[in-house]
C-alpha cells in the first residue's frame, strides 16, 4: 500500500484561487441563510429562507469556494432534498439534489473534484432507514462520476463512515465503524488510489499484519504530508492503552501507527466519552475532545510529531460541561474555533443559553474566549438550534451550522467564484452495486471500426481440394475497450451470418451477458455493462454459424486470427 504525495494540499482552506480584494471583515457573527429554493412548477415561491436540515459538514477549497452536505428536510415534510450546497464568495445556493447524508462528510481532492460520504441510494427492499453513511459519491467537473456502495447485510457490506480526507486526486481515505465478525477485525476503511476503491483491511482476505485500530474512526485530517485519524473508545481490555489518535504511515506494511499523547487525556477518555475531533491548517494540527462533565481537552501536534496537551485558561468556563459540536483551525493564526452544545444534544433549552448556537475560540497559549451566542440579539430572529458543523476558510472568516440547518458567518464577502463546474444543478447519481443491475437487452450497434479487414469470398472449394483447405474461423480481429469506465465494448469481424452471445466470466461463473443476437457477416461491436466490484477474468464470445463458412488454404494463418473458437481472454482492467 502506498499513499501518494501531492504538492497541493486539498483538505485545508489555504489553497489559493484568484480573488479580488477581500471585503472588510464583519465585527461579529451574523445569520447567512441561503436564498429560498425555487418552487416546484405551478407552486408559489417560498418567499423566505428555510432550514436546510441537519448539516453534516461544511468544507472549503478556498474562501470563495465552499460546500456543505445536508440530510435535507423532506423526511419531515420540508422542501429541501438531501444533497449539497455551494458557496461562491457571496451566497450559498443548491448544488446537488443527490448524494446527501444523515451525517454526510466532504473531502476535497482538487479545485473541481471532491468526495462525499452519503446515504445509500433508494432501491433496496426492506432496508428503509438503514442506509445512513454507507456509500460514497465521487464528484468531478460538475457531475457525479461514480457512486460506491454494497448491498446491506452481506460479508462485503460497507460499514457506516464518519470521516473522509484526501491528500490529492489519487489518495483519499474514508473511515468508520468497527468491522463485524469476519475475516479481519478493526475499523472499516476505504482507500482510493486514483484507480480503484479498496477496503482496508480486506472484507474477505485475512490481513492480521495491518494491526488496524480496533475502535471506530470518527475524524481524519491531512497535515504536512501525513494522514491522522482519531477514534471513539468503546471497549478496552483490562490494562489496554487507549490509543485515541493514529497516524497512517506511507509505504508501511503496518500503516496504522498509534500515537502516545503527552499528559493525562488518555486516562480521561478511557471511559468511552467523546472522541477527539481533528482540524488542520498550514501551521497547526488541533485535536479537541470532550470527556463529559469536565473541561474539554485540547491538543496540538508539536515539532517532534507528538500531540501535546494545551493547558486551557477558561475563566468564563466556556468549555466546562459542554459537548463538542465541531472544530475548525483558523488559517493565518494559531487559533481554533469550537462549536458547543450546552444541552448535550437536547433542544429543550434547559440551560441559560439552551437552544442557542454557541461558538468560542481557543488560542494556542490555552486562552479561551468567552462564547459568542447566536443569533445575536440585534438580528431579531429566533433561536435556531445548538451548534454543529464549523469551518474556517481564512483568517477572521468562519462558518457554523446549527442543528436545525441554519448558517452563521463571521467575516465579509469575497469576489464571486465563476467556476463553470459549480454553476449547474446536479440531479443524477450513477447506479452502484447496492442496486441490482439488469443488463439492457440491446446496446446501440457500433460499426465504426476503422479499416475493417477484407473477408474471403463465400464459395465452396472445388471437388478434390478439401484436403488442402480448412474452414475459416467464425470470428477474427478482436479488439476490446472500456466506455465510460464500466462498459466493455468488444469489436470483432464475423465470417458469416451467425447467432452471437457475449458472456463475462469470473472464474467459471457468468456475471453478465448480452442478449443473443443474429448478426450478418462483417464488423460488429457488442457492449456489456459491468460491475466494478465484480470484474470479469475472461470473456466468452459464443458464435454459432447460420450461413456458409468459407475455406482457407491450410497453413495460411487464418486459424490464429480468431484467438480460439469462442474464448476471449480480457486484458481490460478496472479504472
Amino acid at each position: 500500500m502506498r499513499i501518494a504525495r501531492f504538492a497541493r494540499v486539498a483538505v485545508t482552506a489555504t489553497a489559493i484561487l484568484t480573488l479580488p480584494t477581500i471585503a472588510a471583515h464583519a465585527a461579529a457573527w451574523r445569520s447567512a441563510q441561503p436564498p429560498p429554493l425555487a418552487p416546484p412548477p405551478g407552486q408559489p415561491p417560498l418567499g423566505t429562507p428555510v432550514a436546510l436540515g441537519h448539516i453534516g459538514q461544511i468544507s472549503f477549497w478556498a474562501p470563495n469556494r465552499g460546500l456543505l452536505i445536508t440530510a435535507g428536510t423532506e423526511a419531515e415534510g420540508g422542501p429541501v432534498p438531501a444533497g449539497l450546497y455551494y458557496y461562491n464568495g457571496v451566497s450559498w445556493r443548491q448544488l446537488s439534489t443527490v448524494c446527501g447524508g444523515t451525517e454526510g462528510r466532504i473531502a476535497w481532492a482538487g479545485p473541481d473534484e471532491f468526495w462525499t460520504i452519503s446515504d445509500q441510494q433508494a432501491g433496496q427492499q426492506g432496508v428503509f432507514g438503514q442506509g445512513a453513511n454507507l456509500s460514497l459519491c465521487h464528484f468531478l467537473d460538475g457531475r457525479v462520476v461514480a457512486s460506491y456502495a454494497e448491498p446491506i447485510g452481506l460479508a462485503n457490506s460497507y460499514q457506516p463512515m464518519y470521516a473522509a480526507v484526501c491528500s490529492g486526486p489519487g489518495d483519499c481515505w474514508f473511515g468508520g465503524e468497527r468491522l463485524p465478525a469476519g475475516a479481519n477485525s478493526g475499523a472499516f476503511h476505504l482507500h482510493w488510489n486514483g484507480q480503484a476503491l479498496t477496503p482496508l483491511p480486506s472484507l474477505e482476505v485475512p490481513e492480521p499484519q495491518l494491526e488496524d485500530p480496533s475502535q471506530p474512526v470518527v475524524s481524519m485530517a491531512f497535515y504536512k504530508n501525513h494522514l491522522y485519524e482519531s477514534v471513539r473508545i468503546e471497549t478496552l481490555e483490562s490494562g489496554e492503552q487507549p490509543f485515541l489518535i493514529h497516524k497512517i504511515v506511507e509505504g508501511s506494511s503496518k500503516p496504522f501507527v498509534s500515537l502516545l499523547l503527552e499528559g493525562p487525556p488518555g486516562e480521561a477518555f478511557a471511559g468511552g466519552q467523546g472522541p477527539f475531533q481533528l482540524s488542520a491548517d498550514a501551521g497547526e494540527l488541533w485535536a479537541v475532545g470532550s470527556s463529559g462533565g469536565a473541561q474539554m481537552t485540547a491538543l496540538l501536534l508539536n515539532a517532534a510529531g507528538q500531540f501535546q496537551q494545551v493547558k486551557l485558561q477558561d475563566p468564563a468556563k466556556a468549555l466546562t460541561e459542554e459537548s463538542l459540536g465541531g472544530l475548525a483551525a483558523e488559517p493565518g493564526s494559531e487559533d481554533a474555533w469550537v462549536s458547543l452544545d450546552p444541552d448535550n444534544g437536547s433542544e429543550s433549552g434547559s440551560g441559560a443559553a439552551g437552544g442557542l448556537t454557541r461558538v468560542t475560540r481557543i488560542h494556542a497559549d490555552g486562552t479561551v474566549d468567552s462564547p459568542d451566542l447566536l443569533p445575536q440579539s440585534g438580528e431579531g430572529i429566533a433561536h435556531k438550534g445548538v451548534a454543529g458543523a464549523i469551518a474556517c476558510p481564512a483568517s477572521g472568516d468562519c462558518w457554523v451550522a446549527s442543528s436545525r440547518g441554519w448558517l452563521f458567518h463571521l467575516g465579509g464577502d469575497y469576489g464571486e467564484d465563476d467556476d463553470p463546474y459549480f454553476q449547474s444543478l446536479i440531479t443524477y447519481r450513477p447506479h452502484d452495486a447496492s442496486i441490482p443491475f439488469q443488463a439492457p437487452e440491446n446496446f446501440p450497434e457500433d460499426n465504426s471500426g476503422a479499416n475493417p479487414p477484407t473477408l474471403p469470398p463465400l464459395q465452396a472449394p472445388p471437388l478434390g481440394e478439401t484436403a488442402s483447405k480448412v474452414r475459416a474461423p467464425l470470428f477474427s480481429h478482436v479488439k476490446e475497450r472500456l466506455v465510460r469506465g464500466d462498459t466493455l465494448a468488444l469489436s470483432f469481424t464475423l465470417t458469416t451470418r451467425s447467432r452471437v452471445t457475449l458472456l463475462a466470466l469470473r472464474g467459471r461463473r457468468s456475471i453478465a451477458h448480452t442478449a443473443t443476437r443474429v448478426l450478418v457477416r462483417g464488423r460488429h461491436t457488442l457492449k456489456l455493462r459491468l460491475r466494478r466490484q465484480s470484474w470479469p477474468t475472461k470473456l466468452d464470445l459464443r458464435v454459432r454459424a447460420l450461413g456458409p463458412v468459407p475455406f482457407l488454404a491450410a497453413g495460411s494463418g487464418g486459424e490464429e486470427t480468431a484467438g480460439g473458437p469462442t474464448a476471449v481472454t480480457t486484458s481490460v482492467r478496472r479504472r
